[in-house]
């Protein structure tokens, strides 16, 4: 077990810097707060983000919309003007959308030529874990692939309203109701089906645990972070005091306040990141995303050799299916 460790200030020091990267997430309970901050990241940069997804989920509010066959030079033109761009497959009910398939997303990275592609990859659950054994559907290529669980759980009561994939809303273990424990946030990642086991096969892998603010376990949290590191493609381990909703954010805020641990360091970002340190007097290597293998052009015309034909939702070689069925998780 690592007892050792340094921080990596700013957190986002280990993000891939554009040229086409690819950025996916996957887990429970905060996906979609991060790809909002990776979105506000680098569009505070000037870096043109393209958000798409592999599974049915809502579109991002306050992003300019491209649905399936929309053309796309109508769609590279849309993203350059407003400089980030959600494009997903046909609208279905409760305001969700149909996710594209991993080599229809290729191909937008191709046509659409943006600096940064933000993918949903995991179904929502509306919990803060999942032990539902869905797999996440991966895009074809991944710079970063975030792995997602909210740490808050622990100590809630475990029940279908807290992890998806429980199928009763209080086991009893004895005569007290059964309570999420520390060793059932690491099972999401460690688990034959879970989140490290269903990892994609290239990219930086990013353990991400949510709800620290609530957890106020600072040694249990390093606990985690020791497990985690175990895994010899985990290098680099990020938690986040805030990063939910707005009623729990200022929950957790006054909480922070209370239990005064908020530092310099993390002041307006709120995110720690931390990866293993080196023996005493050896400098440890920063864990970074490797580069895209290729720069993508700017031009306002579709690369060469693009079917000027070719709209969203399209594969490489023609019309694409759109995903709108996660497999199961082998296993």
């Amino acid at each position: 077990m690592h007892d050792r460790y340094q921080f990596l200030s700013p957190w986002t020091r280990a993000l891939p810097q554009g040229g086409g990267c690819v950025l996916a997430v996957a887990g429970a309970g905060g996906k979609s707060e991060l790809l909002r901050r990776l979105l506000r990241h680098y569009r505070g940069e000037g870096r043109t983000v393209l958000w798409s997804q592999t599974v049915p989920h809502p579109a991002p509010a306050g992003v300019a919309q491209a649905p399936a066959g929309t053309p796309a030079k109508r769609a590279r033109a849309l993203l350059r003007s407003e400089g980030a761009l959600f494009a997903g497959g046909a609208q279905l009910a409760e305001g969700r959308w149909q996710g594209l398939a991993p080599d229809a997303i290729e191909a937008l990275r191709a046509d659409l030529q943006p600096d940064v592609v933000l993918v949903e990859a995991h179904a929502a659950t509306g919990t803060p874990l999942r032990h539902d054994g869905a797999a996440a559907v991966w895009p074809a290529t991944v710079h970063v692939a975030f792995l997602v669980a909210n740490v808050a759980a622990t100590g809630r009561i475990w029940g279908p309203r807290v992890i998806a994939g429980a199928r009763e809303p209080s086991p009893v273990t004895g005569e007290e109701l059964r309570r999420v424990t520390r060793e059932d946030v690491l099972h999401m990642f460690v688990a034959g089906d879970g989140l490290l086991a269903g990892k994609p096969p290239a990219g930086l892998v990013v353990p991400f645990l949510t709800g620290f603010g609530s957890y106020r376990d600072i040694d249990g949290m390093f606990a985690i972070v020791s497990r985690l590191w175990e895994h010899p493609d985990v290098k680099l381990v990020c938690f986040a005091e805030l990063l939910g909703d707005a009623r729990r954010d200022a929950a957790d805020l006054t909480i922070l306040q209370d239990l005064q641990l908020a530092t310099p360091v993390l002041e307006g970002e709120r995110v720690y990141a931390v990866y293993p340190a080196e023996q005493e007097g050896d400098e440890a290597e920063v864990p970074q995303a490797e580069p895209p293998d290729r720069a993508l052009a700017d031009s306002p015309d579709p690369a060469p050799g693009v079917p000027v034909d070719r709209a969203v939702g399209d594969s490489p070689g023609g019309e694409g299916d759109a995903s709108s069925e996660v497999p199961p998780r082998a296993g």
